[in-house]
């Protein structure tokens, strides 16, 4: 299982929330989205897709009284299905002075987003084994001309390295990238 742990502000709204849900996967924003909650479709409208009765910039967290322990979905990619559980798991008073959001914990890394669903990623995750990304990374020094773009092909061995790793550090880097100020609002982890 993939998972990732994030602090999120309660003032946090759902187009950040989609923002910051983006950045911890280290997607790029490519595939129509939507979250539900209770019952209820929220997300960022875009000509061609879906619409939505709520603005996902003022729509905040805190709106939704949720309780410790309540879960609701964020779905990535009508066509090729992701659809993500999100938990709330703590309601915690902000750190004067922390940058929020901010990852403080996870397992495996995200799935590439061209990868076609669930179903392929571990398919693709399988042919990627220890054994068969240390082969494919020595064919390419021996051999760079037989591939077309010998640096992507670095960078997908890189990826495929490292895939039962949570990066933590990536992640909070791209969030930090993302500008957000610190704040003093209640916290949900």
């Amino acid at each position: 299982m993939v998972w990732c742990r994030l602090l999120v502000r309660d003032t946090t709204t759902i187009a950040e929330l989609h923002a910051i849900i983006q950045l911890a996967f280290g997607w790029s924003d490519d595939h129509l989205h939507q979250l539900l909650i209770y019952g209820k479709a929220y997300g960022i409208a875009y000509i061609g897709g879906a619409s939505f009765a709520d603005d996902p910039h003022t729509v905040r967290l805190a709106d939704f009284r949720f309780r410790v322990g309540e879960r609701f979905f964020y779905e990535y990619n009508f066509y090729v299905p992701w659809r993500h559980e999100i938990r709330l798991e703590q309601i915690l008073p902000a750190r004067t002075g922390q940058r929020y959001p901010v990852c403080i914990g996870g397992a495996r890394a995200a799935p590439p987003e061209g990868c076609a669903g669930p179903n392929a990623f571990l398919e693709e995750r399988q042919e990627h084994h220890s054994l068969a990304v240390i082969e494919r990374l020595l064919a390419l020094i021996d051999n760079p001309d037989d591939y077309l773009d010998p640096h992507e092909e670095l960078r997908r061995l890189r990826y495929w390295a490292g895939v039962n790793r949570c990066d933590r550090r990536g992640i909070n880097r791209r969030l930090r990238e993302d500008p957000e100020p610190a704040c003093d609002d209640e916290v949900n982890a």
